[in-house]
């Protein structure tokens, strides 16, 4: 059954692609779950093909998280100054945008993954 709702909220896995430390040039994968509020046609259409306005309007559109954590492994609080210290990482941006676009246009979450080409 579908249910609608005026303003919709998901919880979305987004897979994160972070840098390894060790020299390799290689990624670390990990998912994590971002509670989304859902952009409308005309945000998504704002948006399309531009991924500079999709990182813009992310502090608007997530509201909590699951599986973020910290380098102790404690669970790291949803609030607006950690959502901004995290998407200050270029890499954790990205695929939050990514997320968002793909959560909005309901696209399947296992394309949720950001690669290090686009």
């Amino acid at each position: 059954m579908f249910k609608y709702a005026a303003t919709r909220r998901v919880l979305w896995p987004v897979t994160i692609n972070s840098p390894t430390a060790d020299g390799s040039g290689d990624v670390e994968s990990s998912e994590v779950k971002i509670l989304f509020e859902l952009m409308t046609r005309s945000e998504a259409k704002e948006v399309e093909g531009d991924m500079d306005k999709a990182q813009h309007v992310l502090p608007n559109k997530i509201k909590g998280w699951e599986g973020v954590y910290s380098d102790d492994d404690e669970p790291i609080p949803f609030t607006d100054e950690t959502l901004a210290a995290l998407l200050d990482l270029p890499y954790v941006e990205r695929a939050f945008a990514i997320g968002l676009i793909q959560a909005s246009n309901g696209a399947p979450a296992k394309n949720s993954k950001a690669g290090s080409g686009g």
